[in-house]
């Protein structure tokens, strides 16, 4: 069933005040004081002995319009209790008995009755309902019900337009009698991330162990039974709603832990701990700022590990729960937490974030977007403008009248996972796999993995490496590789050209730039090693990312942040003397060549000078064509000799 039962009850209990008369309409006196008794009942809940005495009344009178009305609304009462298909047919045969009777006699049993229909798929009987509500009755909340009605003809064609959708589930090593919730699929989709949770009348009075963190290793084309994640100091607490960096290392999860919650009352908080050698470190709470006292879950990171994307109930939001970002900040901590608008959050709720490894395209779960009732997953990607475009349902038979809460992609955009309460192996939420149809495909995403190392010692180093986007010049990727291998693993989106910088204190900084092409897979993704060079007289980087127009020692603009991290590592190493040194290839004449290259090193050092680095520090010195790296026959061969070389001539 949807998770429709504090609504339904809330009409049912309404309806029970407005509808029953004082004279119910009858001519059987037994009928009459049968329904008033079964009304008392109803006050106190006890709906078996109303149910009795509701029947045995339209026994006596089955032209008795009340009486068919309050039954249904017991039958409707029950539905939370025991989350039976029945006892929705059961009330709804009742309504359908009591407006034959007499079709106006109440018409906000016909609002009951669609939103009953609606949220058991019968799309077309609860639109009709819907549209006579409207018509016959003083209808208070008008913007709901119309909202109903756009909901009502999008699943209908919803219906007639369906989706690819072939689910299957992930099998008894994953999915149990419990709860699972997909959380999150790792870039080379050997491990995912769930939670598995109990409802809490199925856990032991007094415990917090109603939520678990999981994580399953992939076996082939199966998997291996989930193992619990063991975070030290937290064993007794509720933990659930987690995901992993993109390099492994840092993993966030959602917590109901007194000791450090910001909450004035239970309410879980974000935290965070860093996995190192001998296992998970103890957990932090990532603060105030990102936290509050309210409902903090559900997180998501981006693959850059700057924005993390959560789900907060708290005051200043669209509807009840609402999609939040904090950014992180140059010091490590997280800075105030920011709505991610209207565009995606609405006056009702949004859950379950997930951030694809594009960076560009989320998918959520809602149910104030236009949809098939309930929760439906959505995707939603950046308009380039610092917002979003509108959200996409992405389609029946994904989304269905039944609870659809979460679903995360993986890195290559062609198979999603979701927790859906399908009827499927098991009784209640499973996790399914299945192939991402086209209308929810994300950006296509390469790989590139690499090591950054001593040149001298070939020692792993972990370093501060910063990805950009060449033609836009925006920063995609800015992380630190692994303290103990110093590698590195990113998903970026493909079929651009990046500029990649990795700096260390105490290090010459490295510049590259490469083509991350469509082919980039897990399998074979770009292989960038860097040696990092320390800083002593004689050692030198080349800077590929400043750029010159052919036969030109202007500086193009998508030098600035090449030449920018160059006046950072000058600013903070006051004690070089460097060269600056331009080259060329060997077209033309050497002498042009030798002038050209001269010219484009002065050039530099202008910037450096304007940028308040001493004149006293810097020297210029023009190659030419004399100093080749690579073959000069082959072009790819020329673009590496025109380059921009600093070296360090004195440390003072």
């Amino acid at each position: 069933m949807k998770g429709k039962f504090c609504i339904l009850l809330y009409l049912i209990l309404m309806q029970n005040v407005l509808h029953a008369q004082v004279n119910p309409l009858t001519t059987s006196k037994k009928a009459e004081e049968l329904y008033r008794e079964a009304k008392k009942n109803c006050n106190n809940q006890q709906f078996a002995q109303a149910l009795q005495k509701l029947t045995r009344a339209l026994y006596a009178d089955p032209g008795f319009t009340d009486a068919w009305i309050l039954r249904g609304d017991v039958y409707a009462a029950l539905i939370p209790r025991t989350g039976s298909d029945s006892l929705t047919k059961l009330a709804l045969a009742d309504y359908y008995k009591a407006v034959s009777l007499d079709s106006l006699y109440y018409p906000p049993v016909y609002y009951t009755m669609a939103t009953m229909e609606k949220q058991a798929g019968d799309y077309s009987r609860a639109l009709q309902h819907f549209r006579i509500y409207l018509q016959h009755s003083r209808v208070k909340d008008l913007n709901e019900v119309e909202k109903e009605v756009r909901n009502c003809i999008f699943a209908l064609n919803a219906l007639s337009h369906p989706v690819e959708f072939n689910p299957e589930p992930l099998g008894n090593n994953v999915n149990t009698a419990d709860n699972e919730y997909v959380n999150a699929i790792t870039a080379d989709g050997h491990q995912l991330l769930l939670t598995r949770a109990r409802y809490f009348w199925e856990t032991p009075r007094g415990s917090d162990d109603a939520e678990k963190l999981m994580l399953a290793e992939a076996n082939g084309s199966d998997w291996l039974r989930a193992k619990e994640i063991i975070i030290p100091g937290t064993e007794d607490a509720s933990k659930g709603a987690a995901c992993i960096s993109a390099d492994g290392r840092l993993l966030f999860f959602s917590m109901i832990f007194d000791n450090y919650s910001y909450g004035t009352s239970r309410s879980y908080d974000i935290y965070c701990s860093e996995k190192r050698a001998e296992g998970w470190s103890l957990s932090q709470n990532l603060g105030d700022k990102c936290n509050s006292v309210a409902w903090d879950t559900q997180p998501s990171i981006s693959t850059d590990g700057k924005t993390l994307y959560f789900v907060s109930n708290r005051q200043g939001g669209k509807g009840g729960s609402d999609i939040w970002i904090s950014n992180r900040m140059p010091d490590g901590s997280w800075g105030n937490a920011i709505n991610l608008g209207d565009s995606v959050n609405t006056g009702g709720n949004e859950m379950a974030p997930f951030i694809h490894p594009d960076n560009q395209t989320l998918y959520f779960s809602s149910d104030g977007h236009p949809g098939m009732g309930g929760m439906d997953i959505f995707m939603v990607k950046k308009n380039g403008k610092g917002g979003w475009h509108q959200p996409v349902n992405i389609g029946y038979p994904i989304n269905t009248y039944r609870n659809e809460l979460n679903m995360v992609v993986d890195a290559a955009g062609e198979y999603a996972y979701i927790s859906s309460d399908k009827e499927g192996e098991k009784t209640k939420n499973d996790i399914y796999r299945f192939r991402l149809p086209g209308i929810a495909h994300p950006l296509s995403v390469g790989y590139c993995k690499g090591k950054v190392f001593d040149s001298k010692t070939h020692k792993p180093l972990q370093a501060d490496f910063q990805l950009l986007d060449i033609q836009t010049g925006m920063e995609i990727f800015n992380a630190f590789s692994d303290s103990l291998t110093g590698s590195f693993f990113i998903c970026l989106p493909s079929g651009k050209n990046y500029a990649l910088n990795v700096s260390k204190t105490g290090y010459l900084f490295y510049s590259d730039s490469f083509w991350l092409h469509d082919s980039a897979n897990v399998v074979h993704p770009v292989q960038k090693n860097v040696a990092l060079q320390k800083i002593e007289i004689g050692s030198n980087t080349i800077l590929y990312n400043i750029f010159f127009a052919t036969d030109s020692f202007a500086l193009q603009s998508g030098s600035e942040t090449e030449l920018n991290k160059l006046v950072t590592f000058l600013a903070l190493n006051p004690q070089l003397h460097v060269e600056i040194g331009g080259h060329t290839d060997n077209a033309g004449e050497e002498t042009y060549n030798l002038q050209l290259s001269q010219q484009r090193a002065q050039s530099v050092i202008r910037y450096l000078l304007q940028k308040g680095i001493a004149a006293q520090r810097l020297r210029a010195t023009g190659y030419g064509e004399s100093r080749p790296i690579a073959d000069n026959s082959m072009e790819a061969g020329r673009a590496r000799n025109r380059r921009t070389e600093i070296t360090i001539t004195g440390i003072k």
